[in-house]
């Protein structure tokens, strides 16, 4: 028997949720000129004792936890300030501050946007803006966690257009208080970062597949390390592959936010990339005698994050070397290096914390031991992949001892077992058709198109253009349809425009289809009924609230706008109100 200690000493179950994927754009409220003095609500959090839970860390043998939760239950449209965009629709914002927190993870309890709506988070001084938000963000569970937002305060911002397709739901639960720093610049120089690998170009494809992950549970905020991984299929499935002791409970999965290509730009230079995340899984199959957990993620990452999908070896064949690639203390993305063979682990161990408490324990030849020549991992670094020597996977980061060098795997030829039950194996889901693959390839993926467009109004006058805005994902090719064919472009744009503007010429309702194309395939969406076009439309005229009489005096800078059209005429009158 062998005391190992934990490189995370909790136990976490996962279950669908969403994908945080972003649309790039900029807050309304950055471009209206507003009056001085617009006071936004806000939520003024507890002060965390840091001193407090870093010592109950040290204690406890808690390495990866970073923050904890305050529940708050703020109703964004009851409770912010609201304000009108001319022409669009409204914004509500609310704040949230914690004096001394490193950052604030919002999670939306409840979250359900419809077409047109977004939101966005930013500090006071507008340097720092995550978003939007969209409804592409919606999910069966109606909840959103969003990424850790540097910094002690965070200011959400609601959009909602004019006239919605359904009252939309917006709840903030909690907020998660960061008294751990996982912004921070690595300080530890035993740890290699992985651009200052010399070799680190021979690890450029395998690296896309690491992730740091996030999560809360029981009140708490942590960090690991996991890794998308392929199927037999090559198909893309997000399949992602981390520590059983790292994610095996619901409330972990319904905050799960993972992290993708998390790095220095340059050898121990600046992070990059800290906004490509996606949140949300699904539980597969997980198993405490080899700590594997497979998670299928609920959306497959953009193409912009250039993922990877790993390829593994479930021979249990002993590699001449090894390579783990990791996130140890949840900061950017380093690289272990082995120049022995691993060996599998023949006695059963006995996971213990700083306290000397049991764990877990694990039987033997489940394991496999790795002395790392250079590089040690660190907390935060559970759950990350351990590569052969043909740059395969072969298991995930159990824990190890206190220098960080000599280490314990679980082994994938363990995991994989078609044998147990399909929760707590990896074969049935790695080659779904049972062709009784015991090794695979890496996966760079091809994307095929996600179609999609908008447009300003959904009524128009006859004979004047409007502008169909293209919101396709992965596309280069387009085919824009309209029915019935009573129309034409207009402004030098055709059939094939990304962003055609059309005219219609009798009045009716229009239906537009638009095909999105790339080399790797196409994809088609049909919104029916989607333009009116008429000579009579519904115009709204509204004025800015405002302190100044009318009456017998001049008005300076008097705000009036309306809605509805796409341009307007104003004619004032001069004359006397029958009560001035």
């Amino acid at each position: 028997m062998v005391k190992i200690l934990f490189f995370s000493a909790f136990l976490l179950l996962a279950i669908q949720i969403h994908s945080q994927i972003t649309i790039p754009g900029i807050p309304e409220s950055f471009q209206i000129n507003e009056k001085a003095g617009v006071i936004i609500p806000a939520k003024f959090l507890d002060a965390v004792d840091t001193s407090k839970m870093l010592a109950d860390d040290r204690d406890n043998g808690i390495t990866n936890r970073y923050s904890v939760l305050q529940k708050i239950e703020v109703n964004i449209k009851n409770e912010g300030i609201k304000t009108e965009i001319n022409g669009e629709g409204y914004i509500w914002r609310y704040k949230v501050s914690c004096p001394d927190a490193y950052s604030l993870g919002i999670l939306f309890s409840s979250f359900r946007l419809p077409g047109g709506a977004r939101i966005f988070v930013y500090n006071e001084s507008h340097s720092l803006v995550a978003g939007a938000f969209t409804n592409m963000n919606n999910n069966n569970y109606n909840q959103l966690t969003l990424a850790d937002f540097k910094g002690n305060e965070a200011i959400i911002e609601y959009f909602e257009p004019y006239n919605p397709d359904f009252e939309s739901n917006l709840i903030i639960g909690s907020v998660s208080r960061a008294y751990k720093n996982i912004f921070a610049v690595m300080q530890n120089l035993q740890i290699l970062d992985i651009n200052c690998y010399p070799q680190h170009t021979d690890w450029a494809l395998q690296k896309q597949a690491v992730c740091r992950m996030t999560f809360y549970e029981n009140g708490n905020g942590y960090y690991c390390s996991g890794s998308l991984i392929n199927n037999t299929k090559n198909d893309g499935t997000p399949f992602f592959l981390t520590a059983h002791h790292c994610i095996d409970t619901i409330p972990g999965a319904l905050s799960l936010v993972c992290y993708f290509n998390y790095e220095s730009a340059y050898c121990n230079g600046p992070v990059v990339n800290s906004n490509q995340t996606l949140s949300g899984s699904s539980l597969l199959a997980t198993y405490a005698s080899s700590d594997f957990t497979l998670l299928k993620l609920n959306q497959a990452p953009p193409a912009n994050y250039n993922p990877f999908f790993e390829g593994w070896d479930a021979s249990g064949r002993t590699s001449k070397n090894a390579t783990g690639i990791h996130h140890p203390e949840g900061l950017e993305k380093c690289i272990s290096i082995s120049n022995s063979s691993p060996t599998t682990y023949n006695q059963s161990i006995d996971w213990y914390d700083d306290q000397g408490h049991i764990q877990n324990t694990t039987p033997p030849n489940t394991h496999w031991e790795i002395i790392f020549n250079q590089g040690p991992v660190e907390g935060g670094s559970s759950g990350s992949p351990i590569f052969d020597d043909n740059k395969r996977v072969i298991g995930q980061l159990h824990g190890g001892d206190n220098t960080g060098m000599d280490n314990f795997y679980g082994k994938l030829s363990v995991s994989w077992n078609s044998g147990r039950p399909y929760t707590e194996q990896l074969a049935h889901w790695l080659d779904p058709d049972n062709s009784g693959a015991l090794t695979l390839d890496g996966l760079a993926p091809k994307l095929v198109p996600v179609a999609d467009f908008s447009t300003p109004l959904s009524k128009i006058c006859l004979l004047y253009p409007i502008k169909f805005n293209d919101k396709s994902q992965y596309s280069n090719q387009w085919i824009w349809k309209v029915s019935p064919s009573f129309y034409s472009f207009a402004a030098g744009s055709d059939s094939n425009s990304q962003s055609p503007e059309i005219i219609f010429l009798t009045e009716g309702f229009y239906s537009i289809t638009q095909i999105a194309l790339n080399s790797n395939g196409a994809d088609t969406i049909i919104k029916n009924n989607f333009i009116y076009a008429g000579n009579n439309l519904d115009v709204k005229l509204n004025r800015e609230n405002s302190d100044s009489s009318i009456c017998g005096y001049k008005l300076k800078n008097y705000l009036i706008w309306a809605t509805g059209a796409p341009n307007y005429i104003f004619n004032i009158v001069v004359g006397r109100h029958p009560y001035c």
